[in-house]
């Protein structure tokens, strides 16, 4: 049990604020918030630590990497700024991409969201203005190390993570992990983790049963059994944790009315091996209702 305070767990509210704050599922200032903290907690922690890195390298290592002159860090501000007019186009792009995926709107609001555009440009230019206070805090030749190492950090960090949100995008794109994501996202708010799951449901569903359209029409039966098993994945984590699901009649007539529409349309291709992947789908479903039922028997 966590500790409670006024009648609030606080524990679980700490574990909520947590798993959303890994997520991404926050407010736009927070986002702000975050991304100016980070930049100045790695701009501090490298102008702290500076000297002690810098003898360590200079003589455990014998290296003298940090021997570069004041010109030279200029140039290290300017090629930072490169960086973020880089990473606006890279976000703009991205932005741009996601809207034209087949899918919920809401789906691709979580996308965008998960990107953390906000926090990047917050922390690309949070850390711009650090690096330009560390230009004017150095005088002298060469640049001290106490220096050097924070203006160093903040440019491989403000590189990384604008790579690390285009490879994502790229990802989603050319590797068509879009499915991937949506189950995800999907478990993500179907465990009730976060808030109540009653309103999402047929948003994370309708995005399989939307493909699983697409296959049919494609005639492409493995594709379909692969979609319609993120369908069977997602009902079975919602009914595992909100025990109201198992009888809502809004979920079932949502889940049923969708089976048959896509049983029709797999008829209606006149192909066997379309109508038994849909079958064998709700045939699983019925299981895994009626697993959920025993277990709340027992």
């Amino acid at each position: 049990m966590g500790v409670r305070e006024g009648g609030v767990d606080v524990k679980n509210v700490f574990r909520v604020w947590a798993l959303r704050a890994w997520k991404g599922l926050y407010s736009r200032w927070m986002g702000l918030f975050l991304g100016v903290s980070l930049a100045l907690l790695l701009g501090a922690f490298g102008y702290l630590l500076g000297p002690i890195v810098g003898q360590f390298i200079r003589e455990g290592l014998s290296l003298n990497i940090f021997n570069f002159s004041r010109d030279e860090l200029i140039a290290l501000w300017g090629i930072h700024g490169t960086i973020i007019a880089f990473g606006l186009v890279a976000l703009s792009f991205a932005w741009n991409s996601i809207r034209d995926i087949e899918t919920d709107p809401d789906i691709i609001a979580n996308i965008a969201h998960r990107l953390r555009s906000i926090e990047l440009i917050a922390f690309l230019l949070m850390s711009n203005l650090l690096i330009g206070a560390l230009v004017l805090r150095t005088p002298s030749q060469p640049v001290p190390t106490h220096i050097g190492l924070p203006a160093g950090i903040l440019l491989i960090v403000g590189l990384g993570a604008i790579l690390n949100r285009f490879w994502h995008v790229l990802d989603l794109l050319l590797h068509n992990s879009i499915d991937d994501k949506v189950e995800q996202y999907g478990k993500d708010h179907l465990s009730g983790d976060f808030h109540s799951p009653a309103g999402d449901f047929d948003t994370y569903l309708g995005h399989y049963f939307d493909a699983s359209r697409r296959e049919i029409d494609s005639e492409r039966p493995e594709k379909l059994r692969e979609k319609l098993r993120r369908v069977e994945s997602l009902l079975e984590v919602l009914l595992e944790n909100d025990d109201q699901m198992a009888t809502d009649t809004e979920l079932w007539d949502f889940v049923f009315n969708n089976y048959n529409s896509i049983y029709r349309r797999a008829v209606a291709q006149d192909n066997d091996e379309l109508e038994q992947q849909v079958i064998n789908s709700q045939s699983g479903v019925l299981w895994i209702s009626m697993n959920q039922w025993r277990n709340r028997q027992s």
